[in-house]
């Protein structure tokens, strides 16, 4: 039997101070290195970098893993970007461009359902945003095909987010607060009927010793 560890929700990354690496007029780059502290949670030597570069009304954010160590490290990778929504929260819809409707999952104690409902988009394949969409806590699409997403605002263009390669999203509020999150991920929450072991869990991503795996996102405001 294989050492218990207890990971935080949404892993430990987002706890941790990273290193400054580079800095210039448009660009902030951020690494965070295996230590002492995160091999107590997490028993594999890992390297992950974050490239933020601004480019006009674009904010490009590149993101790197590797695994330093010698056996096959297993990870996931999410992000969890919030947007301000200045004024009436249900001025704002999602525009899914094609798509007819959204093939959910909701979280139950923090885990995800195995079973999906259906939540049918209004015209022209939008998601008018209301809180009471979130009252179950996150809007979890697993698989999903859709690559860019835009923020409408009465009607207009408000922003976008492009995050092709990222295979799962997340869609999250909470209670009245005047913000969405549209959360592109690698990977999510253990399911309720989940083992626990890591090397079992649902959409897992794995890296070779000395592989490298990258991604990127970009976020344009109008």
């Amino acid at each position: 039997m294989g050492q218990d560890y207890k990971l935080p929700r949404h892993g430990f990354a987002r706890d941790m101070e990273f290193d400054l690496t580079h800095k210039s007029e448009n660009q902030a780059v951020f690494s965070l290195h295996f230590s002492k502290d995160t091999l107590a949670w997490y028993p594999f030597k890992f390297w992950l970098q974050i490239n933020y570069r601004l480019q006009n009304n674009k904010l490009l954010v590149g993101y790197s893993v590797m695994n330093d160590g010698d056996k096959k490290m297993p990870f996931n990778l999410g992000t969890h970007p919030a947007f301000m929504l200045p004024g009436d929260f249900s001025d704002f819809a999602i525009d899914f461009k094609s798509t007819e409707s959204l093939q959910i999952y909701l979280l139950e104690d923090g885990l995800l359902k195995k079973e999906s409902r259906v939540l049918p988009l209004g015209k022209d394949h939008q998601l008018q945003l209301h809180h009471s969409l979130f009252e179950d806590d996150a809007l979890i699409i697993k698989n999903n095909k859709q690559r860019d997403l835009t923020i409408l605002k009465a009607g207009k263009k408000y922003l976008s987010i492009e995050f092709d390669g990222f295979p799962h999203l997340g869609l999250w509020s909470v209670n009245d607060a005047p913000f969405v999150c549209i959360e592109p991920w690698y990977g999510y929450a253990d399911t309720v009927d989940s083992s626990g072991v890591l090397f079992e869990k649902e959409a897992i991503q794995m890296l070779e010793p000395g592989g490298v795996f990258n991604t990127n996102l970009s976020i344009s405001l109008f």
